[in-house]
């Protein structure tokens, strides 16, 4: 059964701590919403229970949210936190990322963006258990392996001391005196009936007599001519040293005595022969050997279940290890393709070693930062870091400080030392993606770093030498850029030394192994027991267009896999939803009347096909107008406008997508 999960906001306003929890219930059910009014009502809280993500405002009366953070990264490290920003805090915004935040959202809140945070945060949160609750089950091996050790060893002690009654055992008496041969068996036969006697006149038929059975105890005579007893009893302790042995010794030979149980003799008897004594010694070396043999049973039954416990372990340890390593391995998605997926992977393979600067195109969502974790992992720098930069996700004002660094003083704000990523890449990989957005200065910064491998910091006179790989990604064709005079031509030909061009997934043959490989992640992920898709649902997959690429496959199977009980059927899948149910509101663009101009056609029909641009984005971002923004490649403004202008409610997307499934 899954625990629910928990999120803790704190703040100061009212008014937001009202907000922002219902914001999360209408769009992430199942989620437990806690709210603190101060960083020290946020403490006594998260000193008491464990939170999946804490989302706290920057600026607090008392203690603010960077000490906040602070705190929860000593006492709870793996809690991921995001930051509540105002708009142009950037200084804080960057203080709070070193600081260990995971995210910060700016004020006003965009909810939508919110709320994928949120949900990304709470995601590697979980696997970051995941990981973790893997390493208790080698653990939870271990303590078993341990548990059978001492239950068997209980086992033992209990046997040993109750067992008082031993079977039958044989006795070898060895003398070179016939008259002893006689006595002694008779003795023995009279006071310990159970005991099998045998006998041999010399030293020599009696290692004949050893070699072919294993007696549980042996009586020899000190001196015998030929091979004496302390020979003898050398040669029994050197070839079976459990056998215990009973020396017959003359009236005071002490000396000799000595020898004997230096030798390892277990007693000896002295002549004249006191039966009673000779048989009571006997007694209690036969229950020694019996006790020995009883050991030795043990120990085997504990070696066999030790070595078949350790054979689970390795089993499961090694199954962990290939799941660990196929879903984190770049090229996990990648293996396995057919068509233009097969020239990537062999182009990859060619690149990975060499020194070029590689260019990687796609549409958003194609996998352009997994073709570049897989250079970086194929490649000689694999022990070394990868640094991924989202050109995108940085204001314009900070990309230079990011990408090389300040000096302290070099700007309002700046009020100690940063290492840029090409410092902090140093040995490893860069990799720069949405490159296409970084500001005409800066690119002219990157050519110069790309071209003399050195960087220079903000408020730095010195050049700093650089050693890294470089890698850049761009979700639209560059070169049409810089026909546009968006991109530098020089830097465009300083980075499409090795180009990579990633095929859109409605152009791929491998959608239905990707969903698999999605599926089987989410089931290991979610803990959910669904694990196959069915026929119907294969052929919705491959018919549809997947404007949001690989991304949206993988969004729209883990949503599936929560739905589905078993397997995966069409009306899991929440594309399908949308394509049954169009929203209500959805108006396409008025044609254009009979007798209109060329250009007033021109004009309907590129605002319908913006109309129906903007529906498929919103489709496969789940109604997040942040995201589809993001994938239209327009501001989050504009894309509110043709919204309202299209009639285009992006809450019917998301209703779609939550909608309950059939029964």
């Amino acid at each position: 059964m899954m625990t629910p999960l928990r999120v803790l906001i704190v703040d100061d306003d009212p008014a937001l701590l009202q907000a922002l929890p219902k914001a999360l219930r209408l769009r992430m059910g199942g989620v437990t919403v806690e709210t603190a009014d101060s960083a020290a009502a946020a403490l006594d809280r998260i000193t008491t229970g464990d939170y999946d993500a804490i989302v706290t405002d920057i600026k607090m009366p008392g203690m603010d949210g960077l000490a906040l953070l602070t705190e929860i990264r000593k006492h709870r490290p793996d809690t991921p936190t995001l930051i509540i920003t105002g708009h142009g805090e950037d200084e804080l915004m960057v203080r709070a990322l070193r600081g260990g935040a995971y995210d910060f959202i700016q004020k006003p809140i965009d909810r939508d963006y919110f709320v994928a945070a949120l949900y990304r945060a709470i995601r590697a949160h979980v696997l970051n258990r995941r990981a973790k609750d893997r390493q208790a089950a080698l653990q939870c091996c271990a303590d078993e392996l341990e548990r059978i050790l001492d239950q068997l060893e209980r086992k033992l002690r209990v046997q040993v001391g109750e067992e008082r009654a031993m079977g039958q055992g044989g006795v070898l008496i060895v003398d070179d005196d016939p008259a002893l041969l006689q006595a002694l068996p008779e003795a023995l036969r009279l006071r310990m009936p159970e005991v099998t006697v045998e006998t041999a006149d010399s030293a020599a038929a009696a290692l004949e007599r050893v070699a072919a059975r294993d007696y549980d105890a042996i009586v020899t005579d000190i001196k015998m001519p030929g091979m004496d007893g302390l020979a003898l009893l050398a040669e029994i302790r050197t070839r079976w040293p459990d056998t215990p042995t009973l020396m017959i010794t003359g009236h005071g030979e002490h000396e000799l005595v000595l020898h004997a149980l230096r030798g390892g003799a277990f007693d000896f008897v002295q002549k004249p022969i006191d039966r009673d004594y000779f048989a009571g010694s006997l007694r209690r070396a036969i229950q020694v050997r019996e006790l020995s043999r009883r050991a030795k049973r043990e120990q085997w039954r504990l070696e066999r279940h030790l070595n078949e416990l350790e054979i689970v372990v390795e089993e499961r340890a090694h199954r962990l290890r290939e799941t660990k390593e196929l879903i984190e391995s770049p090229l996990s998605l990648l293996m396995g393709s057919t068509g233009q997926m097969e020239k990537v992977v062999r182009q990859i393979k060619q690149v990975a070693d060499s020194p070029l600067t590689v260019l990687v195109e796609g549409e958003t969502g194609t996998g352009k930062e997994v073709v570049a974790r897989a250079i970086h992992q194929l490649s000689a720098r694999r022990d070394k870091p990868f640094i991924a930069v989202d050109c995108g996700a940085i204001p314009d004002t900070l990309i230079e400080s990011e990408l090389f660094g300040h000096e302290k003083g070099a700007f309002t704000g700046a009020h100690q030392r940063k290492e840029g990523q090409f410092q902090v890449a140093g040995g490893g990989t860069l990799f720069l993606d949405e490159v296409v957005n970084l500001p005409l200065p800066t690119q002219a910064k990157l050519l110069r770093a790309l071209q003399e491998r050195q960087v220079q910091p903000l408020g730095s006179k010195r050049p700093v030498p650089v050693e890294v790989r470089f890698i850049a990604a761009s979700n639209v064709p560059l070169e049409r850029e810089v026909r546009a005079s968006r991109f530098r031509q020089d830097l465009y030909y300083r980075l499409n030394e090795f180009v990579i061009t990633l095929p859109p997934l409605r152009e791929r043959a491998n959608i239905l192994q990707l969903a698999n490989s999605f599926l089987a992640e989410a089931a290991t992920e979610l803990d959910r027991p669904c694990r196959k898709i069915s026929e119907a649902a294969a052929q919705v997959l491959l018919r549809y267009q997947w404007p949001g690429n690989v991304r949206e496959l993988r969004n729209v199977i883990r949503r599936a896999s929560l739905l589905a009980s078993d397997v995966i059927e069409p009306e899991h899948l929440s594309l399908l939803a949308v394509e049954q149910s169009p929203p209500v509101t959805e108006r396409h663009a008025e044609p254009a009347p009979a007798g209109s101009s060329l250009k007033e056609l021109a004009g309907a029909a590129a605002a319908d096909a913006e109309g129906q641009a903007i529906r498929l984005a919103l489709q496969a971002t789940g109604g997040n107008k942040s995201e589809a923004a993001r994938l239209l490649r327009v501001d989050y403004k504009t894309l509110h406008l043709k919204m309202k202008q299209y009639g285009i409610n992006a809450a019917q997307f998301r209703e779609s997508l939550s909608a309950p499934s059939p029964a």
